[in-house]
């Protein structure tokens, strides 16, 4: 899950596997940070979601690119999706939205979604 972080503590979760917080450092490098937990509460609606009926066959893994002001990158998007794939995820879920992106931003998205793809990640 691609999102503010999962609340692993939630009845509704399944296995939460582990995760990452992906900010941009002050150098403008993205760091990979290690508390997921979710800051918001929409990450963890969604993973409920994506749950819901699957519990005992599935393991979450939060990755948080969203900041306690509900604010995110593209660069911390695809940062995460690459992360994901290494980490061997088989799906990944983004249920964010943007107000608008430049042509760039969807291309380098798209771009880092079909690799994920090659893989076999849906």
């Amino acid at each position: 899950m691609i999102d503010t972080g999962i609340d692993a503590s939630h009845p509704a979760m399944p296995e939460v596997v582990g995760g990452a917080a992906l900010t941009i450092g002050a150098a403008g490098a993205i760091a990979v940070g290690d508390d997921w937990r979710d800051t918001v509460g929409h990450g963890t609606a969604c993973a409920g979601i994506a749950a819901r009926g699957l519990q005992s066959r599935l393991e979450l893994v939060a990755l948080r690119v969203v900041d306690e002001q509900g604010t995110s990158t593209v660069r911390l998007v695809e940062a995460a999706l690459a992360c994901a794939v290494e980490r061997g995820a088989r799906v990944v879920n983004v249920s964010l939205g943007a107000p608008g992106w430049e042509m760039d931003a969807w291309e380098r998205v798209r771009a880092v979604c079909a690799a994920a793809a090659r893989r076999g990640v849906v």
